[in-house]
């Protein structure tokens, strides 16, 4: 995962500034983590990485690492519109300047162990609905007795809650509904994460939020947002991720180029299923990230 970042393969796109910004910055992320990120970036095991309370601080590191490298692509304020996808929202939050990226991931790590406690104490799993728009999951998840946790459009709905009731709608799943349960400890964004939404109350408090320099958008509502900030990040905790709503507005904005930033993948697959289809692309790696300036 961070293997490409700690020693670029590509020298003559990658110069030594962009190398050493990355590092520091990850020397940086790694004692606001108070986590040894580059272990858990490549030689940590997949039971290592799947505990919540290290698997967030370290995917909003990445996404920070990307973020770094991508200044190199002299990309100008006003051309961007940062959004990100439940933990996403911190790094979507530091690169629009309302959080520094010492917060972000400080935050992810405090989000991350607040959840983690709270699937101890809570037996909750998640599934995903396929073939569904959001009036049907919403239906579906009433006579479940689940909450929808994820509308992640193009015909994907997230639902979430009790492990047993999650079970059940998996092993006998409405008509012409594909579901799909998943391997995760907890149901993220639902009620069942009460506790951890009020444990991560308090860390929130303590970080200050500034004013965005660009347009940064809510993952709870898809609006652009400018103030507020705190009240979002921790009413997210157990409110449902509005991503068709996000990419609702990134059409009204006229963002019909999405750079995904590492760990980059998944919103990607979700965007192809968009109609007309944005321009995409995924920064893998430092040099990838310093090519997207040429290539737009």
């Amino acid at each position: 995962m961070l293997a490409p970042w700690l020693s670029p393969s590509d020298p003559e796109t990658v110069d030594a500034a962009v190398s050493d910004r990355i590092a520091g910055l990850l020397e940086e992320l790694c004692d606001a983590a108070e986590l040894d990120l580059r272990y858990f970036g490549t030689e940590a095991g997949p039971e290592e990485i799947v505990d919540t309370a290290v698997a967030q601080p370290l995917i909003v590191a990445f996404s920070l690492l990307g973020l770094a490298a991508l200044d190199s692509a002299e990309l100008e304020p006003r051309d961007t519109v940062f959004v990100g996808h439940s933990v996403g929202e911190l790094a979507a939050l530091a690169g629009s300047g309302v959080l520094t990226a010492y917060d972000a991931v400080a935050l992810a790590r405090a989000r991350g162990v607040a959840m983690a406690r709270c699937c101890q104490s809570t037996d909750g799993s998640m599934a995903a609905l396929l073939g569904v728009d959001s009036e049907q999951a919403e239906e579906i998840a009433a006579r479940a007795g689940l909450r929808v946790a994820n509308h992640n459009g193009g015909g994907q709905v997230v639902v979430g809650g009790p492990r047993d009731r999650i079970v059940a709608l998996a092993s006998d799943p409405p008509p012409d509904v594909k579901v799909v349960a998943m391997s995760v400890a907890g149901a993220f964004h639902t009620e069942l994460m009460a506790d951890a939404r009020e444990e991560f109350a308090a860390a929130v408090g303590k970080v200050e939020f500034a004013d965005p320099h660009t347009f940064v958008l809510s993952s709870t509502d898809g609006e652009v947002r400018s103030s507020g900030f705190a009240e979002t990040v921790v009413s997210a905790v157990t409110s449902p991720v509005r991503w068709d709503h996000c990419v609702q507005t990134l059409r009204k904005l006229g963002a019909d180029h999405r750079v995904e930033l590492p760990p980059a993948g998944t919103l990607s697959s979700m965007a192809r299923r968009e109609t007309p289809r944005p321009t995409l692309t995924k920064i893998v790696d430092p040099a990838s990230a310093v090519n997207v300036g040429t290539n737009r």
